[in-house]
């Protein structure tokens, strides 16, 4: 009974040292852009193109984008919630917005050329030439 004591004491011991110290306040979630250059979305007024985008909850995401965005020769711009502006929700920031607000174009967001759509109308009238046609050359070969 007195090794269950002990053993008891000791395990208790162990989860209150184990217990993580207070932490500084929370990390805001931001939306970061690695932008080419020395170029300043903020203060040029010009549009960019960024080199890379990501929405960053965490302090290791933003170490990890910022040491990515150096290896492409570029500088990490980023943006917190302020004040609930191009919000999507209470904790979650619309960075699309976020950055067409800023003149920023992330690769493969947004503002892309628009790609024309056919229909299945269209589609079947392409089939019925594409056929008529095939059998028009068949036909001509066979009559030569």
């Amino acid at each position: 009974m007195k090794a269950t004591g002990i053993a008891m004491t000791m395990l208790a011991a162990a989860a209150i040292a184990a217990r993580p110290a207070v932490a500084g306040p929370p990390f805001l979630e931001r939306c970061c852009a690695c932008l080419p250059g020395d170029i300043d979305a903020g203060t040029s007024g010009a549009v960019v193109l960024a080199l890379a985008c990501a929405t960053i909850v965490t302090q290791e995401q933003l170490l990890e984008f910022e040491n990515q965005c150096s290896d492409l020769h570029g500088h990490t711009d980023c943006f917190a919630q302020a004040g609930g502006v191009a919000t999507q929700g209470a904790d979650h920031l619309n960075c699309s917005a976020i950055f067409d607000l800023s003149g920023i174009i992330c690769p493969g967001v947004g503002r892309t050329a628009p790609v024309p759509v056919l229909d299945p109308n269209m589609l079947a009238g392409l089939a019925l030439f594409l056929g008529g046609l095939g059998a028009f050359g068949v036909r001509r070969r066979l009559h030569r």
